[in-house]
């Protein structure tokens, strides 16, 4: 089997994320492949993809998907791609979808020869190529269960043909736009730290801290400090134990993420929870959302936990059904009137 990635620009394609800057954040959809002389080299793979079209059969698309342009650009390729797949799993999608490159062609500017990969998300055609980007997003979203996500990239298999969209799913539907993308400053700096409900387990932690670090040590004041310490210690444990499952880190990247974890496994993406204690006990903490999250992802969330993290860790595999067996309790009822 032969695949390439080819990875988009971090920003460049997300849904189901609502836009909260005064200025507007949209979608570039787009990612450069040569700028200058700078070429990159993992999206420009994309010359690989054999389906390409042939505007011979069809004058009239050229115009179509050149027709919002500023500069003077030509399409030099166009991709089409009726078999989608998103994060490994196979999208019951009845259109295509369509990706072009469009290139700099005006000499006097200083953009000349700038090649970029476009997938616009809204674009429709009917003519001797057919195509319905919009469709195909609606659908990769109905998969993900229309939570917020963003496009990574994407895996191509020469084999089958097959477009599987790599998605980051990065929070519930129509979240923040600052909560997702958050800079040291500017957009984003008006949320400091989301409420997870730590202090519930203050009086569970508390006793097991102030024997390790001093009854003197410990209080209300920097326990959000020590709880954030071992959430990082936690998942550094992880990795040293699980390097094979080459996880990605997504509470790095998007604090305000659904789970912590994600990997591949047998080309699926799995989404994982880590839970973290000083003590010897094993509990779990989740949010309303995240249970929504977990209903929904049945068949692909993985449960962690490392259990005395200062004095000899222990990561406890747990499965989704001795999840379920586990005592709950619920912190909060909300009653509508």
């Amino acid at each position: 089997m032969i695949k390439i990635y080819i990875p988009f620009d971090s920003k460049s394609l997300f849904v189901n994320i609502f836009n909260d800057n005064e200025h507007g954040h949209t979608p570039t959809v787009c990612t450069p492949i040569k700028q200058g002389k700078s070429v990159h080299t993992e999206v420009e793979q994309i010359f690989k993809i054999p389906n390409q079209i042939d505007f011979c059969f069809d004058t009239n698309l050229n115009d179509y998907l050149n027709k919002s342009s500023k500069s003077a650009t030509k399409i030099t390729n166009v991709f089409l791609f009726d078999k989608i797949k998103v994060n490994g799993i196979k999208v019951d999608n009845h259109e295509s979808f369509c990706m072009y490159v469009k290139e700099e062609i005006d000499p006097e500017k200083m953009q000349f020869g700038r090649k970029k990969l476009h997938y616009p998300t809204s674009i429709q055609y009917e003519g001797y190529y057919n195509f319905n980007n919009k469709h195909v997003i609606a659908e990769v979203s109905k998969s993900l269960c229309d939570f917020a996500f963003v496009i990574r990239g994407f895996y191509y298999d020469f084999d089958d043909n097959i477009l599987d969209f790599d998605a980051d799913i990065v929070g519930y539907n129509q979240i923040p736009y600052s909560k997702v993308f958050i800079s040291g400053k500017g957009t984003g700096n008006k949320y400091i730290q989301d409420f997870h409900d730590i202090f519930d387990n203050y009086d569970i932690e508390q006793i097991s801290l102030k024997k390790i670090f001093g009854h003197n040590n410990i209080n209300p004041s920097n326990y959000l400090d020590k709880i954030t310490e071992m959430k990082l210690k936690s998942i550094e444990i992880f990795k040293d134990n699980f390097e094979k499952k080459n996880f990605l880190d997504v509470n790095k990247i998007y604090p305000y993420a659904i789970f912590d974890i994600t990997y591949y496994e047998n080309e699926v993406k799995r989404y994982g929870f880590i839970s973290f204690t000083s003590t010897k006990e094993c509990y779990f903490n989740f949010s309303i959302k995240q249970w929504s999250f977990i209903n929904e992802f049945y068949d692909y969330v993985d449960f962690y936990c490392v259990s005395e993290i200062y004095d000899n860790p222990k990561i406890s595999v747990i499965s989704i059904n001795e999840l379920l067996e586990m005592n709950r309790t619920v912190t909060s009822i909300f009653i509508k009137k």
